[in-house]
C-alpha cells in the first residue's frame, strides 16, 4: 500500500486516541515504514488542521450595566480576559509543538548515533576481516565478497546518516521559525493588551468628566429647587399678608359704614331739633 498523507493522518489520530503524542518516531514505528521527511511534512499539515479546529472566538458579555463606570469596567474585564485566554492558548500550543519537535530531534539524534555506532562496529569487523584475509589467502575470495557487502552496508548507513542529518536540520529550522512566529504573536498580543488598557483609561477619563457634569447639574437642580421653595414660602407669606390686609380693609369699611350711619342719624336728629325750635318760635 502506498504511503499517503491520509494514512499518516489516520495513524496519528489512532496514536492520540491511545493517549500518546503523535511524534514522527511514533508514527513511523506504527506504520513500520516511510520516509522521515514525508512523515514530518504530513504531521505538520495534520497539526495545523487540528489547531485550526480548536480555535474559538471569545464570547461577548450577555448584559451591560446601566451605570457608566460599571459598563466601562465590564467591557474592559471581558476584553482583557479574552486577550489573556487567547494569548495563553496560543502560547501553550506553540510550546507543546516545540516540545514535540525537540523530542523528534532527540529521536533523530539517537537514530544517527546508533547508525554511527553500527558503522564503527562494522568498520571494526571489516578491519578484523582484512587482518584475517592477510593471514588466510585461501579465503581471499570469500573475504573480498564479504568486504564488498560490508562496504555496501557502510555506504547505505552513510546515506541514512546524511538523510537523518538533513531531516534533523529541517526540524531545527522549522522549530526556529515556529519560535520566531510565537514571539511575534506574543508581541502582537501585548500591543493589543496595551491598546485595551489605553482605551480603558480614555473611557475612565470620559466617565469622570460625565460624572463631574452630572454632579454640577445636580448642584444646579438643588439650587433651583431651593430657590423655588423659598419663592413658594415668600408667596405664601405674601398671601397671608394680603389676606390680613383684606380683613383689615373689610373691618375699616364696616367701621366707616357704621360711622356714616351714625353721622346720618345724628344729622337727622339735629335737623329735627332745629325744626322743633323753629316751630316753637
Amino acid at each position: 500500500m502506498k504511503l499517503t498523507d491520509d494514512l499518516i493522518f489516520a495513524t496519528a489520530d489512532e496514536i492520540v486516541a491511545g493517549g500518546e503524542k503523535a511524534t514522527v518516531a511514533a508514527v513511523r514505528a506504527s506504520l513500520g515504514r516511510g520516509s522521515l521527511t514525508t512523515i514530518t511534512k504530513a504531521l505538520k499539515t495534520w497539526r495545523e488542521a487540528r489547531q485550526t479546529s480548536k480555535e474559538s472566538v471569545p464570547a461577548t458579555p450577555d448584559e451591560l450595566a446601566t451605570r457608566f463606570r460599571l459598563l466601562a469596567n465590564s467591557v474592559w474585564r471581558d476584553a482583557y480576559t479574552a486577550a489573556e485566554l487567547t494569548f495563553k492558548g496560543e502560547k501553550d500550543a506553540l510550546e507543546s509543538q516545540m516540545q514535540e519537535q525537540a523530542a523528534e530531534l532527540d529521536a533523530m539524534t539517537q537514530i544517527a548515533d546508533a547508525a554511527n555506532t553500527k558503522i564503527e562496529e562494522q568498520e571494526a569487523e571489516l578491519e578484523a576481516l582484512n587482518t584475517k584475509l592477510e593471514s588466510e589467502s585461501a579465503s581471499r575470495t570469500q573475504a573480498e565478497q564479504a568486504n564488498a557487502l560490508l562496504e555496501q552496508q557502510v555506504q547505505s548507513l552513510h546515506e541514512t546518516i546524511s538523510k537523518l542529518e538533513a531531516d534533523r536540520e529541517f526540524i531545527r529550522e522549522r522549530a526556529d521559525k515556529d519560535k520566531s512566529e510565537m514571539f511575534e504573536r506574543i508581541e502582537t498580543l501585548r500591543g493589543e493588551r496595551d491598546a485595551l488598557e489605553q482605551q480603558h483609561q480614555e473611557q475612565s477619563a470620559e466617565l469622570d468628566v460625565a460624572n463631574a457634569k452630572l454632579k454640577e447639574q445636580e448642584s444646579e437642580l438643588k439650587s433651583a429647587l431651593a430657590t423655588r421653595t423659598q419663592a413658594e414660602q415668600s408667596n405664601a407669606l405674601l398671601e397671608q399678608q394680603v389676606q390680613s390686609l383684606n380683613e383689615i380693609i373689610s373691618k375699616l369699611e364696616t367701621e366707616r359704614e357704621a360711622i356714616r350711619e351714625r353721622a346720618d342719624k345724628d344729622r337727622d336728629e339735629m335737623f329735627a331739633k332745629i325744626e322743633n325750635l323753629l316751630k316753637k318760635k
